[in-house]
């Protein structure tokens, strides 16, 4: 999920202008993009690595039966889930603003289609059917 988070960040802010919402790594964006990257992954990494430890450290108890353990692992289950929720809502979010930015790119730089057969037909004529024979037409 932290990858996901630097991909979408990534490409909003290389092709879409996005912006970073962390006020921490906003400024790093910006100016060192690369720079962002190592720095996210590096975080990711990191808090993928404690996890790990505090599971391992945790499973190294010696009676799983008492009350410590049992709570020690409650709290690690629940940070797990409650960092995949976090990371799992930021990366939709990432998604949903790249889908706006997408959309907005699209509604500003392409002409729209004609797609009905009368919009087509009238695209390949001179003038439209209400002016055929007015002198004054100014597309005849």
């Amino acid at each position: 999920m932290g990858s996901m988070n630097c991909l979408t960040t990534v490409v909003g802010a290389m092709f879409f202008g996005a912006r970073e919402a962390n006020p921490v790594l906003a400024g790093l964006v910006s100016s060192n993009l690369s720079g962002f990257v190592v720095v996210k992954f590096a975080v990711t990494v990191t808090v993928s690595l404690i996890f790990v430890l505090a599971q391992k450290t945790l499973m190294r108890t010696s009676d799983q039966s008492t009350n410590a353990y049992k709570i020690g692992l409650r709290i690690l289950k629940m940070a797990y889930f409650t960092i995949i929720l976090f990371l799992a809502l930021v990366v939709a979010n990432n998604i949903l603003v790249l889908m706006h930015l997408i959309v907005e790119t699209q509604r500003i730089f392409h002409k729209p289609l004609l797609r009905s057969p009368l919009k087509q037909s009238l695209r390949n004529t001179k003038c439209d059917p209400h002016c055929q024979g007015n002198l004054s037409c100014s597309h005849v």
